[in-house]
């Protein structure tokens, strides 16, 4: 049966098919933005001719989905209803989530059902939309030049829902596995080393006609890049015959005049198929839409087959690093899970921080700019040189901050900006030395007055990229707030208690008491805080003599805590076990 279309909006159909309801699309593209907003997507839903009674449309979110209901999208439309007698459209909403995360594409797919209420309206052939949301944000890698993803695919969805996959009415078609699923019929196999789910065709396994098997992208729009290429991973051995290679069409799919073979990656063992990574330059095709597809032919062979991994269509990209204090053009972006988002100044586009949240915590709307600048040293809480910080400063304001959270920041700096910290030290530190240190009172401008209340301090994880003169320096941290970088002896001088090496707790684990010990330390902290791993404050005491520094630990529960110790100019959290 043919798809149904809709006939033009405003022109009727002189030969309606009965009151049958559609949608008036399959399939959308949505482009995802970065900010903290979201994006109401409207689909219209139609009906050929008005039905006899009151026609009900109830819409639900398929299972296939690879977007996450209420995270990335809302079905804002839960029904709608078509009068009797009335063929005027109707309007679903699908609200998108944006973020800043770097992903795949991803699918929102939507069905509906009806109720004709005895009348006689029913489905028409597209009762079901897919609206693949397409990641815009791009990555400012460690070198100062990276790839923004234009499409792309990791297969841990576990389907084809972005693919169209074709091939021989008699063959076993492109299909997502992993290792332990892969049938393996003696003759074709990868050497295992691919540990995620991949993309296949096994012509070993179904000794079928393989002569066509495609799998093919959606449109990709180059016409607003300079240069692209695809990059994939694959294992392919030609031994028993067969070709593998990358296509491109710009005619819908209809020819394909680029047709990229790629070279066999066996070594002898059909079971044991390396992977190989390659890139294949697009350049020859930018300014235009295409398809690509993954193309597989057995030549009329009984061959091996085919798998691909981590299939990337991106286009270079280059960002500058930001040097200039920005609170009017800062960035805010959405850090509502797992996964790497990175912060632009809103105007210029230079890249601050990147952002990689390793657990589950939702630090929400999160706002980030340079917060002081320049190219030396400055005094740190009193410091004096050589012990000196960088000038300049971050501040990462979340709206729900974490705790006891898991985010590795990297801070982006020139090579000028470091080396004149370097210089401003007069050679008694290099970047080597450095540390990053954390606050949670707001942003860190090193002026007369500014609050500093110190949470986190860590080595740092230092690259240098001496072509594009850029510099990152890293460290993973329990939560987000003002950033300063800078030598040890810097950063600790404010108090000593805090120093990791002059405070424990101990026994760790207990199931008793646990004491506070300090290392050659007369000042008290004031207070103390305990906090579950959900972030909820458990007990809070203040600290006047030793024996507050002995804490009674019965009552908690068995499991993890965080313990806060506060006095006027810094704080530290620490963990421990309750047994």
């Amino acid at each position: 049966t043919a798809q149904w279309v809709m006939p033009a909006c405003g022109v009727d159909d002189p030969n309606p098919a009965g009151p049958q309801i559609s949608f008036q699309t399959a399939s959308m593209d949505v482009n995802e933005s970065t900010d903290c907003s979201f994006q109401d997507i409207n689909v219209t839903v139609g009906i050929l001719q008005g039905p006899s009674q009151n026609a009900d449309v109830t819409f639900s979110v398929n299972g296939s989905s690879t977007a996450t209901n209420g995270e990335d999208f809302q079905l804002m439309t839960s029904n709608v209803t078509f009068p009797a007698g009335s063929d005027t459209d109707q309007m679903m909403t699908v609200r998108v989530f944006n973020d800043a995360i770097i992903e795949s594409a991803e699918t929102i797919v939507v069905d509906f059902s009806v109720n004709a209420n005895g009348g006689d309206a029913f489905p028409g052939n597209v009762d079901q939309v897919t609206l693949t949301i397409l990641n815009d944000d791009y990555i400012a890698a460690s070198a100062g030049s990276g790839q923004m993803p234009i499409f792309s695919d990791d297969f841990e969805s576990g389907n084809l829902s972005s693919w169209t996959v074709t091939g021989a009415p008699t063959a076993t078609d492109w299909a997502v596995t992993d290792n332990a699923g892969f049938p393996d019929a003696g003759f074709f196999n990868s050497d295992g080393s691919n540990t995620s789910q991949y993309a296949f065709v096994n012509d070993d396994d179904c000794n079928c006609d393989m002569s066509d098997e495609r799998m093919m992208t959606p449109a990709i729009d180059l016409t607003a890049v300079g240069r692209a290429s695809v990059n994939l991973d694959y294992a392919f051995s030609n031994t028993y015959g067969g070709v593998a290679s990358i296509q491109l069409s710009i005619d819908g799919g209809a020819t394909w005049p680029l047709a990229a073979s790629l070279p066999s990656t066996g070594t002898g063992d059909e079971s044991n198929i390396p992977f190989q990574n390659v890139t294949i330059s697009l350049d020859d095709y930018v300014g235009q839409i295409v398809h690509l597809s993954v193309h597989f032919g057995d030549g009329g062979a009984w061959a091996g087959g085919f798998i691909v991994d981590n299939f990337v269509v991106q286009t270079p990209t280059h960002a500058n690093v930001q040097t200039a204090v920005n609170a009017g053009t800062s960035s805010s972006f959405g850090v509502s899970g797992i996964g790497t988002s990175y912060a632009y100044d809103s105007a210029s586009g230079d890249v601050m921080v990147s952002l990689v949240n390793n657990d589950t915590h939702d630090y929400g709307c999160t706002e980030t700019s340079v917060t002081r600048a320049g190219t030396g040293g400055a005094s740190y809480m009193g410091s004096i040189a050589p012990d000196l910080v960088a000038d300049k400063t971050f501040y990462i304001n979340p709206t729900t901050n974490a705790l006891t959270g898991d985010v590795t920041v990297t801070l982006y700096f020139t090579e000028a900006e470091i080396a004149g910290w370097e210089a401003s030290t007069s050679g008694t530190y290099t970047r080597s030395n450095l540390h990053i240190l954390r606050d949670d009172s707001g942003p860190i401008t090193l002026i007369p007055g500014n609050t500093i209340n110190v949470v986190e301090d860590h080595p740092a994880t230092v690259v240098t990229d001496a072509a594009n003169g850029i510099v990152t320096v890293s460290a993973t941290f329990n939560g987000l707030g003002g950033f300063v970088v800078g030598p040890f002896n810097a950063l600790s001088i404010q108090d000593d208690v805090f120093n990791p090496a002059n405070i424990s707790l101990y026994p760790n684990p207990t199931n008793t008491d646990i004491t506070i010990g300090l290392n050659n330390i007369t000042d008290l902290p004031d207070s103390y805080e305990i906090y579950n791993v959900l972030g909820q404050r458990i007990m809070a005491n203040e600290i006047s003599s030793e024996t507050d520094l002995t804490i009674n630990t019965r009552a908690l529960q068995t499991g993890v805590y965080f313990m806060k110790l506060t006095n006027d100019k810094a704080s530290i959290v620490m963990r421990f076990v309750k047994q």
